[in-house]
């Protein structure tokens, strides 16, 4: 069947995500995309927020941790706020993430799920989480294990890029993440402009008390994208 909508695109994309790639030994992929409860959540995600040929700016975190779209292979959304905040309810297991609750915290402000999701959609640089000696694993935290992930990034950004049909894009992740995802963009030309903001669990674990600050930081970080988002259109 013929994919036109913005959901249909995403789904199609989330649910052919089954890689074979050869990690390095003590890496472990979380490969949850095959998983029926999973692909449940995001069908009734996508139709719900997605039901249109609009374009979005793709804000781009790191990877999938084990308790936030780990879960409920949504990026950047735990069971609790999948229910709460997006009024989709679910029978995962109600655990608290920490990303989760600072970005729907910045979505109430900047106007809710449904303005928010009309103009933004969250992904992520690897679709793909991983996990090492039982913790969150970045893609990019060893060479050997990036230099195996390349192809299978180089592919999902691709398919976000032309999915979401804009030249700009959010990077959730200073440091060490940015300069990863330049290089990258950078050998690919996907993006003409990329604003990078710290990560979620960056300001939730070490800046929690400058939690508005931060707040204001990725409001006007957004209304930037949109206005080069326009610009570029024009």
């Amino acid at each position: 069947m013929e994919q036109n909508t913005f959901a249909q695109k995403n789904l199609a994309f989330y649910k052919a995500i089954n890689p074979t790639i050869e990690l390095p030994v003590s890496i472990v992929a979380l490969n949850i995309f095959n998983n029926t409860d999973i692909q449940s959540s995001l069908e009734v995600f996508f139709e719900k927020f997605f039901s249109d040929t609009n374009k979005r700016i793709p804000v781009l975190g790191i990877n999938p941790g084990r308790f936030g779209s780990g879960v409920t292979g949504i990026p950047f959304t735990d069971p609790e706020m999948l229910s709460e905040r997006c009024g989709i309810e679910n029978t995962f297991v109600r655990r608290q993430e920490l990303t989760s609750r600072f970005i729907y915290t910045f979505i109430e402000n900047f106007g809710g799920v449904k303005s928010f999701y009309s103009k933004f959609v969250l992904g992520a640089v690897s679709p793909l989480g991983f996990v090492k000696k039982g913790r969150n694993y970045n893609y990019y935290d060893d060479s050997e294990t990036l230099t195996a992930l390349r192809p299978f990034i180089d592919m999902s950004l691709r398919r976000q890029r032309e999915i979401c049909g804009t030249d700009v894009a959010i990077l959730l992740g200073t440091g060490k993440n940015t300069s990863v995802f330049s290089a990258i963009n950078n050998d690919l030309r996907l993006f003409k402009y990329v604003l990078s903001l710290e990560h979620p669990r960056f300001v939730m674990q070490y800046n929690r008390r400058h939690m508005v600050k931060y707040l204001h930081k990725y409001k006007d970080t957004f209304d930037r994208a949109l206005d080069l988002a326009r610009m570029s259109r024009n």
